[in-house]
């Protein structure tokens, strides 16, 4: 099951570590189980910043591992939110700290972090951006993925390859960045940082890019209009589509056959409501009233179809409605990031 569960955790977080301050994180720092080698406080409290704090605690380490310092975490800053089930995942640095060696500028990360974490978030400011890229042991793949642990609803890690040649470009100053991120926006229209960035590490590796096709599921409801828009909501909190039956008397859905890597599109008779990939098909044994099939979603814009497709609960699409459910993939349209 595909869970974001830590947005909101790690929301309450940062927003107590804004208001607190350099003293207090400081102190709490010293409390928390890092259970690895380096630790946010091994180079005194002046050098526990914000930055190398929540990189250290998202940062690589095996999952029993990240969720033990969770769990710490929760305790010393009182997080009223339950704690995740799951861990984000990002490319972390081998190192966590932003800094090198105690040489760095807690100033000005304390700076950066409260512009990324303000809930009414300003334009990211450049200078301080391209100042922080400057700090030794900073590169801008580890400070884009300080930011979106800081605030995934509106910043996105920096990948160095894609497999997407608009994508695929050298980022260094924060205007690169800006506009790299609006490259990857306009791909995945209506959809959060957060998914995208667990899309993209889901299927960075070329294994996992496997799939036999476009499937189309309305919603699986015999009033497909209605259902749509009645259920989308549920679909898009569980990152997942079902069946309230296996298909009608004669003409069972082929749900066991549908793969991880398949492209699903979600759509009425004349629209295209939200198109996911598939990561898990709870179905492979056959229909079941819990089970769910569960995708990551790609594209959450409603968009017009070019004619009206199959009033089909479940089905691979064929050549004609292939087609047809493409014109339903805007590739640069969407709401901006905040």
């Amino acid at each position: 099951m595909i869970d974001y569960s830590w947005v909101p955790w790690l929301g309450e977080l940062v927003g107590k570590i804004a208001v607190a301050g350099p003293d207090d994180l400081a102190k709490k720092a010293r409390g928390v189980d890092w259970v690895t080698k380096i630790r946010v406080s091994d180079y005194g409290d002046k050098n526990v910043d914000p930055f190398s704090f929540i990189y250290s605690l998202c940062a690589r380490a095996g999952r029993e591992k990240v969720m033990q310092r969770w769990a710490t975490a929760a305790k010393e800053f009182s997080i009223v939110t339950k704690l995740p089930s799951e861990p984000l995942r990002f490319a972390s640095s081998q190192s966590p700290l932003f800094h090198k060696e105690g040489e760095g500028n807690p100033d000005l990360l304390w700076q950066l972090f409260r512009t990324a974490a303000a809930p009414e978030a300003p334009p990211l400011d450049e200078r301080l951006f391209n100042d922080v890229r400057g700090i030794g042991n900073v590169g801008v793949p580890k400070l884009t993925q300080a930011l979106f642990i800081i605030n995934p609803k509106r910043f996105l890690p920096y990948w160095t390859s894609l497999p997407d040649e608009q994508l695929n470009r050298k980022v260094d100053k924060c205007n690169e960045y800006k506009a790299w991120m609006e490259a990857v926006r306009r791909m995945f229209p209506g959809c959060a940082p957060y998914e995208v960035n667990e899309f993209i590490y889901a299927y960075s590796e070329p294994r996992r890019r496997r799939g036999r096709g476009l499937l189309g599921a309305s919603l699986f409801g015999p009033n497909t209009n209605y259902f749509c828009v009645d259920h989308l909501p549920q679909f898009d909190e569980q990152n997942a589509v079902w069946t309230t039956s296996g298909g009608p008397a004669g003409r069972p859905y082929p749900l066991t056959k549908a793969k991880r890597g398949d492209v699903i599109l979600v759509a009425g008779s004349r629209s295209g409501i939200a198109i996911g990939v598939v990561e898990d098909n709870g179905y492979k044994n056959g229909w079941q009233k819990d089970a769910r099939i569960s995708v990551y979603w790609i594209n959450k814009n409603n968009a017009r179809l070019a004619r009206d497709t199959a009033q089909v609960g479940f089905d691979f699409a064929d050549k004609n409605s292939e087609n047809t459910k493409r014109s339903a993939t805007p590739r640069h349209t969407g709401t901006p990031w905040p």
